[in-house]
């Protein structure tokens, strides 16, 4: 619990300032998020639900899924508005609309 609430407190840190991470050299995030909703994974890995993409926080970076209209093996959509974990461990989330 005390992991939880230490990354949950690095993350909001993050939020505010604006984040940038990088991922296969490419600048991901470059404006803080406006919508962010997290959920922690029966590993302890934080997942991010934002308005720029789906991420996964590991304690030191970010790691991101994004859609990419070309690729059909990418999240559908990057404007994700939920996300949770259900009781067996399986992460699921989507968006409105």
């Amino acid at each position: 619990m005390h992991v939880f609430k230490h990354s949950t407190t690095i993350i909001l840190i993050l939020l505010t300032l604006g984040v940038t991470a990088q991922w296969k050299s490419t600048i991901l995030v470059q404006k803080p998020f406006k919508k962010v909703r997290f959920a922690e994974d029966a590993d302890g890995f934080i997942w991010l639900a934002t308005d720029q993409g789906l991420y996964k926080y590991d304690g030191y970076d970010l790691k991101a899924w994004k859609n990419d209209p070309s690729d059909s093996t990418t999240i559908s959509e990057d404007r994700l508005s939920y996300i949770t974990r259900l009781s067996d461990g399986t992460m699921w989330c989507g968006y409105e609309g």
